[in-house]
This record gives structure tokens, C-alpha cells and sequence, in this order.
């Protein structure tokens, strides 16, 4: 169990290899050679960022040695080798890896956010967000052999650590403190070719679950799929790409004061850099006075809304609620053609109204004037047609 750098960075971004259960970091070593940690050294044009491999301790005989262990053994190692002090990190996780970062990201969000550490990437390789049915089969011996580990993989209803993780990790991304942006990657094939296991230990719905267009390399196992050839391969082509747009978009394109994305200010560091071009010279002003980064000219003498932490909690814990009923609908029913988008929300509008509680957070958001705000949290692209059955809801009364 340890961190080890390839190489620290210059640039400030960071890219973190974690590597899945009954593993090592050597499951990102093809059997030429070939360690993809290293093809990632040798990459010209990303020659700044840092590379850095965390391993932990996972096996048939861990016993009790639980993922939670895990997290906490992430989090300390984040420490002491100075991961933190990142401007951005980019988390590549394979199979278990990427529960272990995402229960990671959701337990440390708050130390994140304090220390400046918003921009976060996850390249997930064959990763069960939703469990596996292969840890089912392995349900007895788990328990024979005390592996909670594998027990926490189980798809099933059942397993409430992981389907607590999901909602979690979903309402983390709502609520937009951390800038969270993906990849995920698919296996291709069972393990073990048609031999006992006829289907991918990380089957497509549970391996591709949080950010869109996901991609299924051809040819590869669960295995395989972590262990890129050389440097033509496609999983490593997308990691460099997943890599290049990171820093274009995130950490890399200077702000309006020069400043760099990720480098964010502590609150009490922040003065506003606007300046006034009116004479205000014997000027007098009623009222309070207004942050000039967040209050353009046409707000300027007119109504300035300001939400408690409680009004903001509950905005966000709607649209929270929202988005996820929007995610399960839209894995069950097609949203293809306008009738299928239209069906899914009035299948949403029932839910709601059986809701009395989520109901009664929504229309406050109507009433309140939050509909904007609303609608910017809820990242599902049926957002628009659903936003315009409420507000046609609440134009007929029956809010």
C-alpha cells in the first residue's frame, strides 16, 4: 500500500492511476512490457503534468480491510505526498478504483473546496459504478473468506454502500462544487473468452453510468482493457486527448485578471478587480452595498435576491432529486423522438405529485423566482422539455 511518482508536475495538473480489486499497480503493465503510467511519461506533448500511482492492499485474504479503509488510505496519501496542492487532478481508475475515488470525492469534498482543488477529471476503465454481477457469483466465498471488498461489488438492491454511493456521487456533481468532467470505458468481452463467464465482468449499464459518450474498446476484457500495447493504442489515444482538453478547458485557459482556471482565491483573498467609469463624486445611495463581480449594470437599482443557506440546500437537494428520477426513467423508457422525451417527463410529473415533499420544493423554486437557478442543477438533457411541463403545470393551476 503506497504512492509512487512517475514524475511530479510542473504545470500543476496531476494524473492519478488507481487500480482495482485482487490487483496491484501492475494491472496497468502489458504482458510485452509495456506500463501505461510510463506511455503516459513519454508523452512529448504532455511532458508538464505530474503522474503519480496509488496501490493498496486488496486480495482473496484483506478480510475486513474495507473499501472505506481504502478511501481513508487515499485521502492520507493525498496528504503526505502534497496531491492536494494540485490545481487540478485527473483520476484514471480501473474496475473497484473508480468507487474507491468517487467515495473518496464525496467524503473530501469539503477539503477539496477549502484548499482550492475544484477541477476534477475521472477516465474510469471497466469501473461497476453500479456493481457487478460477477461479485454476486463470488458471494459465497466472500463470505466464507470475510472479502468485504468483493461484497461491496454486488449488484443488488441490497447493497446499500454502493447504491448510497450512486445517489451520493450524483448529488456531489449537482451541487457544482467541484467541476467534475469524465470519460468512461467499457470492456469489450467476457474474461475468460466463452469459457464459464459468457458475459463482461463489467457489463455496459453499470460500467457507463455518469458522463456521456462512453466508448467500448474492441477486443478487451476486463483485464485487457487496462493495459494498453504502446502508445497507438485507442485507450491510451483517449486518455492523451481526455488529457489535452482537460488542461485547455480547466486548468490551463487564463481568466478575464490573468490568473490561471484552478487557481481559485480564498474568500477572504477575494477583492473585486471591476472597476467604475462613473463620477460618483457627491453621489448618495440607499441601501447596501453590491459586490461588483456578481451584479451587472441592469441590476443596478433594482430588486437583489439573496437565498439563505436553507433556501440553497433545498434547491439544490431538488433538483438533486430531480435529476436522478430523470437518470432512472431514462434507462428504463427511450428518449429518442419528442413523444418518448415527453413521455419520460410526465412519467417524472407522477412521480413528483406522489411526492408531497419534493413537490412542495419544487413549486417553491417557482415561486421564489428560482426557476433559473432550478434548471442550471439539474443536469439532464430532458431539463428543458421537463422545466417547461412545470411552469405549464403551474400556468393550469394544479400547482
Amino acid at each position: 500500500m503506497q504512492g509512487q511518482w512517475t514524475r511530479k508536475a510542473k504545470n500543476g495538473l496531476n494524473i492519478i492511476f488507481i487500480h482495482g480489486i485482487n490487483s496491484s499497480k501492475d494491472c496497468w503493465r502489458h504482458e510485452n512490457g509495456s506500463y501505461w503510467p510510463n506511455l503516459l511519461r513519454d508523452e512529448s506533448e504532455l511532458a508538464d503534468i505530474g503522474i503519480y500511482v496509488f496501490s493498496y492492499r486488496t486480495g482473496i485474504n484483506t478480510g475486513f480491510y474495507s473499501l472505506s479503509d481504502i478511501v481513508d488510505s487515499l485521502r492520507e496519501y493525498f496528504l503526505l505526498d502534497d496531491l492536494i496542492s494540485s490545481t487540478g487532478v485527473i483520476f484514471v481508475c480501473h474496475s473497484m478504483g473508480g468507487i474507491v475515488t468517487r467515495r473518496f470525492l464525496v467524503n473530501q469534498h469539503s477539503m477539496l473546496v477549502e484548499r482550492g482543488l475544484t477541477k476534477i477529471g475521472l477516465f474510469l476503465v471497466a469501473s461497476p459504478s453500479l456493481g457487478s454481477d460477477y461479485a454476486n457469483m463470488l458471494g459465497l466465498l466472500s463470505s466464507v473468506m470475510g472479502h468485504t471488498q468483493a461484497s461491496a461489488l454486488r449488484f443488488s438492491q441490497s447493497n446499500v454502500w454502493l447504491n448510497d454511493l450512486d445517489k451520493d456521487f450524483i448529488n456531489l456533481r449537482t451541487n457544482k462544487d467541484l467541476q467534475i468532467r469524465g470519460k468512461e470505458l467499457i470492456e469489450d468481452l467476457p474474461l475468460y473468452g466463452k469459457g464459464l463467464i459468457k458475459k463482461q465482468i463489467v457489463e455496459p449499464f453499470s460500467g457507463a453510468k455518469y458522463f456521456g459518450n462512453s466508448f467500448k474498446v474492441p477486443g478487451s476484457d476486463h483485464s485487457t482493457i487496462a493495459t494498453p500495447a504502446n502508445s497507438d493504442a485507442v485507450q491510451h489515444r483517449l486518455l492523451v486527448q481526455f488529457i489535452k482538453d482537460f488542461l485547455q478547458e480547466e486548468v490551463l485557459t487564463p481568466k478575464p485578471d490573468g490568473s490561471l482556471k484552478g487557481q481559485t482565491e480564498k474568500p477572504e483573498q477575494r477583492i473585486s478587480k471591476k472597476t467604475s467609469t462613473f463620477n460618483l463624486q457627491g453621489a448618495q445611495f440607499g441601501g447596501g452595498l453590491v459586490n461588483a463581480d456578481t451584479v451587472n449594470a441592469g441590476q443596478i437599482g433594482g430588486n437583489i435576491t439573496n437565498y439563505n443557506p436553507e433556501q440553497k440546500q433545498n434547491l439544490a437537494q431538488a433538483a438533486a432529486e430531480i435529476q436522478q428520477l430523470l437518470n432512472q426513467l431514462s434507462q428504463i423508457y427511450p428518449t429518442t423522438t419528442t413523444s418518448q422525451k415527453m413521455t419520460v417527463v410526465a412519467r417524472a410529473m407522477d412521480e413528483i405529485e406522489s411526492n408531497p415533499t419534493l413537490k412542495a420544493e419544487v413549486i417553491g423554486a417557482l415561486k421564489s423566482g428560482r426557476t433559473k437557478a432550478f434548471k442550471e442543477l439539474i443536469d439532464h438533457p430532458l431539463v428543458n422539455v421537463f422545466m417547461a411541463a412545470v411552469e405549464g403545470w403551474q400556468d393550469t393551476g394544479e400547482f
